[in-house]
């Protein structure tokens, strides 16, 4: 019998038996690819398959850095064969750790958050972990702890952006005089790093200018205005200059100067490169400010996602390249937002 059915002359029964035995192993062998497809080199979350669905949980897409940021992150995501869900919490940590649970619900390939807080973020990001959808931070960084539940960071230096604003005040106010800081959003790592990288690089380059005093716009112009001007009210001649940490915030600054008929005595510096910080760079509104591209920003996350959904390991870390910008320089550039 086992000669037969081995043999160049087979019975008819051992021929059914072979072919039964070739159709079960192709059938396993499909089976087995496609659940590599799944788990191997798509890099995708626990049941995503071979997909390439991807979802963008941004802080806030109510303020203009961040609505050119996920336009350019859609476009990146379409020509890199991505098919992308994007869902703003408008500065809300709550409704952003909702719109996680939606998301991993949804089992996609990867996720990319740009936190509203980054410790509040966390438990969003160990839950992803544990459901085997790989995390790309964007934009905003994530808490110590919130890091190894992630792949890699895309986005700003907010330390270096605040450094170098830091610098720029020091030649804004000639290394003397006091100061007043406008902050981002609390919470955010760009808010928390840009802070500190002003305050500690600004005891260095003028060590005998004073900050007397920080109030948070939250991003937004008309906050940052009502800021600015309690500021003005609260320390009149004495206070030299403002810092608003993006320029959204800057630009409500420059107008509470305005109102207060102090363009010129009081400088203000900012920070993202604007239209509306570069036209205040060129009518001398703002001292100086630091171009941060929204569309590098967004293209960077879109290509560390692309990665991860295909297999691939992505830097820790991977900034953009800020640039000075003073009224020396300025009409070389054209504003992204």
């Amino acid at each position: 019998m086992a000669r037969t059915a081995y043999g160049p002359h087979r019975s008819r029964s051992a021929t059914r038996r072979s072919m039964l035995v070739a159709v079960i192993a192709m059938i396993t062998g499909l089976a087995v690819a496609a659940c590599g497809s799944g788990s191997g080199g798509s890099g995708g979350g626990s049941g995503s398959g071979s997909s390439k669905k991807v979802y963008a949980l941004i802080s806030g897409t109510n303020v203009p850095y961040l609505a050119t940021y996920a336009d350019t992150l859609k476009q990146q995501a379409t020509s890199l064969g991505l098919e992308l869900t994007v869902l703003s919490a408008d500065f809300d940590a709550s409704k952003q750790a909702q719109q996680f649970d939606q998301a991993i619900a949804a089992k996609p390939a990867a996720i990319i958050v740009a936190a509203v807080d980054a410790t509040a973020v966390v438990p969003s990001l160990l839950k992803a972990k544990q459901a085997n959808i790989p995390v790309v931070a964007s934009n905003t960084g994530v808490a110590a702890d919130g890091v190894a539940y992630t792949k890699g960071f895309t986005g700003p230096n907010d330390e270096l952006e605040g450094q170098q604003a830091a610098k720029l005040m020091a030649q804004a106010t000639n290394g003397t005089g006091s100061v007043a800081i406008v902050e981002g959003a609390l919470g955010t790592t760009a808010q928390i790093n840009r802070t500190k990288g002003f305050t500690e690089q600004l005891a260095q380059s003028a060590p005998n200018v004073k900050i007397l005093d920080k109030q948070t716009g939250s991003w937004d112009q008309a906050k940052s205005r009502t800021a600015a001007a309690a500021f003005i009210t609260r320390y009149g001649s004495k206070l030299t200059a403002i810092f608003g940490e993006d320029d959204t915030t800057a630009a409500g600054v420059a107008q509470a100067v305005a109102d207060a008929g102090k363009t010129g005595q009081i400088k203000v510096v900012g920070l993202g490169g604007s239209k509306q910080g570069l036209d205040g760079v060129k009518n001398g509104s703002i001292f100086g400010t630091i171009i941060q591209s929204p569309k590098q920003d967004a293209t960077l996350a879109a290509q560390a996602a692309a990665n991860v959904v295909n297999g691939k390991s992505i830097p820790a870390s991977t900034y953009l390249k800020p640039i000075i910008v003073t009224k020396s320089n300025v009409d070389q550039y054209t504003p992204e937002w």
